[in-house]
């Protein structure tokens, strides 16, 4: 029985502004816009915020296209009009329209993509925790026209992300269970509640031959957004859920349990303490000699697969791919064409 986790960068679309260089300081001012127009925007006044609103919507959405990085869909109603290069707003607060702000996507090389399916392909993996896909359609097309239906099951939920990088899973065993926490929320310093997981925590049982497993897909906050600061902190918040769930549902010893994606951060973060230092719970790649890093290059850990004692009593190898990644040694040519900038892990256990 062989179980992996890969972040995929999506299948066949994904947002534009996740194509600039890594966690670079121009993606994270274009989000910083995005996220604050769409803050903006949900107030019943504009008055007060009016001049940064036309600014934003001038620099970011009235620009090249090859600048443009969101948009705004105006379905009924006119947020805005545009004159000889000025903004001017037309609606004086959110009930004056209707409409949403979006991230501008493009569709990712039909050679990444078939990149993607030969490291799935080059994984072997029975269950497949699946990170940064857009949508459960995305998954079955890719298993039936690139993976030539590799796997009979696939699931995603879809979570708290709008971006359209969520978690599911691909599975050739049945799935008999399915729990989303997508609804978590923990209370913060203004006491108003927010939503723990950036996607979700998805918890499904696969049926392996009567011997159920249970696997927790996740994809902690990223470091590429915000202040490195509160994103520590909302990875801690994460890994301490993640840690309540196993306590209040499993039995290390005996039941098989993985939590397995994109933790975003290091096997010495303190963010990640509460889950890597659990009792009964291992980081399993760590059992192989040499490097362990799965993001960019061979130095950062950031994708885990952790593994109950009942399941590591299990375990018979694992390995790191990180043949699609484009700065790898002797991997991809052109990072257009890289799978991912992510490694994925597998690991085998013996039933």
């Amino acid at each position: 029985m062989k179980i992996a986790t890969y972040n995929l960068n999506n299948l066949f679309e994904r947002p534009k502004v996740f194509e600039l260089d890594g966690l670079s300081a121009e993606a994270s001012l274009i989000l910083k816009d995005y996220y604050r127009l769409i803050e903006l925007l949900c107030k019943d006044s504009y008055t007060q915020d009016e001049v940064e609103i036309k600014h934003i919507i001038k620099n970011r959405i009235e620009t090249t296209v090859k600048k443009k990085y969101f948009e705004i869909i105006q379905v009924r109603e006119k947020l805005y009009s545009i004159a000889t290069g000025k903004v001017k707003l037309k609606a004086g607060g959110k009930q004056d329209w209707l409409g949403w702000v979006q991230l501008v996507k493009q569709e990712v090389h039909e050679v990444a993509t078939q990149n993607t399916a030969r490291i799935v392909d080059a994984l072997e993996a029975d269950i497949l925790c699946t990170v940064e896909v857009e949508s459960r359609t995305a998954m079955e097309n890719f298993n039936k026209n690139l993976l030539t239906n590799k796997y009979k099951y696939s699931m995603l939920i879809d979570g708290n992300d709008d971006r359209g990088i969520d978690v599911g899973l691909y599975s050739n065993y049945p799935i008999t269970n399915i729990e989303t926490h997508i609804f978590d929320t923990y209370t913060g310093a203004n006491k108003r509640q927010y939503k723990i997981f950036s996607r979700d925590c998805a918890m499904y049982t696969i049926d392996y031959n009567g011997s159920p497993i249970h696997i927790l897909c996740n994809h902690f906050k990223s470091q590429g957004y915000g202040s490195p600061g509160a994103n520590n902190n909302k990875r801690q918040l994460q890994a301490e859920r993640v840690q309540e769930i196993i306590n209040q549902k499993f039995n290390l010893t005996k039941d098989n349990v993985v939590v397995a994606g994109d933790l975003n951060d290091t096997p010495d973060s303190k963010s990640l303490k509460p889950l890597l230092s659990m009792q009964g719970m291992e980081n399993i790649i760590a059992r192989n000699e040499g490097t362990h890093g799965t993001y960019l290059n061979t130095r950062k850990q950031f994708d885990y697969l952790l593994v109950s004692k009942a399941l590591s009593d299990k375990y018979t190898d694992s390995r790191i791919e990180r043949g699609g990644i484009f700065n790898g040694k002797n991997t991809i040519e052109s990072p257009l064409h890289q799978a991912s900038d992510h490694a994925a892990v597998v690991a085998e256990f013996k039933f």
